[in-house]
């Protein structure tokens, strides 16, 4: 059994308007198990005794399988992006690419209180835009629309030119996979996102 089944994948399919990438890298049970730890958004057993369920938190989508009896294995992780500028490619970031700036700005949230977010800048000329969303999941969004204004209202808090730190796309997606349950602030999360994308831990 697989997520291959064709009912099964149109049924379950994302917004039109959003951008949906595989992520292979996140494909295991220990990458994304504070997502598995969540309930399941999908659950549907077959005739043939075959469960598939959909987890999704943040931007993360992770589909698993688990035959009658049997435990249950990955089967496919997406990140499921909304809101891309319509001038920037749909396909988004390469996972490959290199990380050579991050910055962390400060910025009044709608609550009136202070919110943090990191935007990490590539080699190929991607930003990558990462922070907690209102009910403190993690999320990594692509060439987010209109986050030059963000920027421009918000207060920088720290800069790293991190050229030669090695970092990647995917390290960024790793670490919200990572992090996705773990209840922190906005504050501590960008503090942690901002020093992964820097190369300051793994």
């Amino acid at each position: 059994a697989s997520w291959a089944t064709a009912h099964i994948v149109r049924d379950t399919d994302v917004e039109s308007r959003a951008s949906v990438r595989a992520r292979p890298q996140l494909k295991s049970v220990s990458a994304v198990a504070q997502v598995l730890a969540s309930p399941p958004s999908f659950d549907r057993l077959t005739e043939e005794g075959v469960r598939y369920r959909i987890y999704r938190v943040g931007s993360l989508e992770v589909r698993t399988v688990q035959e009658a009896d049997g435990q249950e294995e990955v089967g496919m992780v997406f990140s499921v992006e909304r809101g891309l500028s319509r001038d920037i490619d749909a396909a988004g970031a390469a996972d490959s690419e290199k990380i050579v700036k991050v910055s962390e700005y400060v910025e009044r949230g709608r609550d009136g209180a202070a919110h943090f977010f990191v935007v990490a800048e590539t080699d190929a000329g991607s930003v990558i835009l990462t922070e907690t969303s209102g009910d403190a999941t993690p999320v990594v969004v692509e060439n987010p629309k209109e986050l030059s204004d963000r920027v421009s209202l918000a207060k920088t808090i720290r800069v790293d030119e991190c050229r030669g730190a090695g970092r990647r796309v995917e390290d960024l997606w790793t670490y919200q996979a990572r992090e996705a349950g773990v209840c922190r602030d906005s504050a501590e999360y960008a503090q942690c996102a901002f020093s992964c994308a820097a190369g300051e831990f793994s």
